[in-house]
């Protein structure tokens, strides 16, 4: 049962939204707005049209309109409203550049900032089977310095390598710690 009894009734909900608005109804009540909604679509009863929302059908369709004008290629790249200059960190901690024309570049226009710039430092395209390597390992850092273009064979046996590299580093300094008398533990 409703606390508004009123409400329950669908010849007098009927009665009344025909000559009030909903909002005047709900007052009339004491409840509020979208109690007087629901009841209404619960009953299955239709608003009269002076006491519905009156907006320009076309309005949407003018803004879209004028849109089109100024935009005519659309609202893409440095056209978009939430443009930052086309440099964007990734979650994987690459950063992406907005470069729709070069080859590599994805759907959304963006290609790995490492690459153009290795290209730019070697000066021709990188090839399918080259990938480029950060030598400090920072996945943001694409001085091209701190990049080095490499086979994938070689990148991957540079990978998986590298631990082997730290294990012998870590115990060559475990002995010099020793051979000093220095506890490292």
């Amino acid at each position: 049962m409703l606390k508004y009894g009123q409400l329950s009734d669908p010849e007098w909900l009927a009665k009344e939204i025909e000559n009030k608005p909903l909002r005047q109804v709900a007052d009339e009540v004491g409840c509020s707005y979208s109690a007087v909604v629901y009841q209404v679509r619960k009953f299955g009863l239709t608003v009269p049209k002076r006491f519905t929302r009156r907006q320009s059908p076309d309005k949407s369709e003018n803004i879209k309109k004028a849109l089109r004008e100024r935009y005519p290629e659309g609202r893409f790249g440095k056209n978009a409203s939430n443009w930052r200059g086309g440099r964007r960190k990734m979650k994987s901690g690459y950063v992406m550049v907005y470069m729709p024309e070069h080859p590599r570049a994805k759907n959304s226009g963006a290609v790995f900032e490492h690459i153009v710039v290795a290209e730019k430092k070697i000066g021709r395209p990188i090839y399918m089977n080259e990938v480029v390597h950060h030598i400090n390992h920072v996945k943001d850092d694409n001085r091209p310095e701190n990049l080095e273009v490499m086979e994938r064979g070689a990148h991957l046996s540079n990978h998986f390598n590298e631990p082997i590299k730290l294990q012998k580093e870590n115990a060559r300094l475990k002995a010099l710690l020793k051979a000093n008398g220095i506890d490292y533990t």
